[in-house]
């Protein structure tokens, strides 16, 4: 049987208004699950340390009442950070915005291929936003899930963390799809459908059997805008798509300014995961927060130049 342990969340802050949008997330997320969260914010040199941890310590002061909640300021190669930190603490999802602001040194969210490469390094899921997500929207509770299924894959690691995380914020799941373009490989493979009727019979019958009652919407072979009339269509809260090839560059990559138009939190689940699930649990299933004896942060080691915020500074 898993050991049950809470849900370790690291949110990336360069003090952006999107890091301050993904607030709201936090506190819903919060509401919903048992869970941990860090403020890891990376300074540049020339910003002195005790003027970072007081301006982290009163970045969103409301995860203090929220959830257990640690703030870290570090200095160095960003990523590099990241990797000291992930292989000392456990880590199960990654708050990564897509910001605008440099104060996240070189590793600038604000382009899409240094998520993939956290994404890859770190490989655990990592949730983004862009622009067009308003903070009114991340503080709504969520009741749509979706998951993007690539037909051609043989592969879905995200499906098992999207219903996973749908049944533990009481969600609807929504499963996502478009009929493949029918090249030679496509052809030849009589197990991919070629129609949407049958596409979406694949999607209950092998995709997803097991899965409690989901809802299933396809497209037709493809444009983003009908990826994106999808999403409209089922409502979607938060999207759970794979690190693989095809479906990233459909997505995110081949038409411009995909990656940052999506209006609802994009999740991106590593092909290879260091764990298949998370094992969240709910809120409704364990004692309230006041009652709740969480087990201590392991630290074993710091990232190299980590010092922790200064709360009520």
């Amino acid at each position: 049987m898993h050991a049950a342990r809470p849900f370790e969340v690291l949110l990336l802050v360069d003090f952006s208004d999107l890091s301050l949008r993904t607030a709201g997330y936090v506190a819903r997320l919060a509401d919903a699950v048992s869970m941990r969260l860090t403020l890891l914010h990376v300074r540049d040199g020339a910003e002195p340390v005790r003027a970072a941890q007081q301006r982290l310590a009163r970045f969103v002061p409301e995860a203090d009442r929220t959830c257990d909640c640690e703030r870290l300021v570090a200095a160095g190669e960003p990523l590099e950070v990241l990797e000291h930190y992930a292989a000392r603490e456990p880590v199960d999802l990654v708050l990564m915005p897509a910001s605008t602001s440099s104060a996240f040194g070189s590793l600038r969210p604000a382009n899409p291929s240094r998520r993939l490469e956290v994404l890859e390094r770190l490989r655990v899921p990592l949730w983004t936003i862009g622009p067009p997500t308003d903070a009114d929207r991340l503080e709504r509770p969520i009741r749509n899930v979706a998951c993007w299924l690539d037909l051609t894959s043989r592969s879905h690691p995200q499906l098992s963390f999207a219903a996973e995380y749908a049944r533990a914020v009481n969600a609807q799941l929504h499963l996502l799809a478009e009929v493949p373009e029918p090249t030679v490989p496509v052809i030849r493979d009589e197990t991919i459908p070629l129609a949407p009727a049958a596409a979406a019979e694949w999607l209950l019958s092998t995709a997803a059997p097991a899965l409690r009652s989901p809802q299933v919407w396809v497209a037709e072979e493809g444009s983003s805008e009908q990826r994106r009339k999808l999403l409209r269509d089922c409502a979607a809260d938060v999207l759970f798509v794979p690190h693989t090839e095809r479906p990233l560059l459909e997505w995110f990559g081949a038409r411009p300014r995909w990656f940052s138009e999506p209006d609802c939190p994009v999740v991106m689940v590593p092909s290879s995961p260091r764990q298949q699930r998370w094992h969240l649990t709910s809120r409704s299933t364990v004692l309230p927060r006041s009652e709740v004896v969480l087990p201590p942060r392991r630290r074993a080691g710091s990232p190299q130049g980590v010092s922790a915020g200064t709360p009520g500074a």
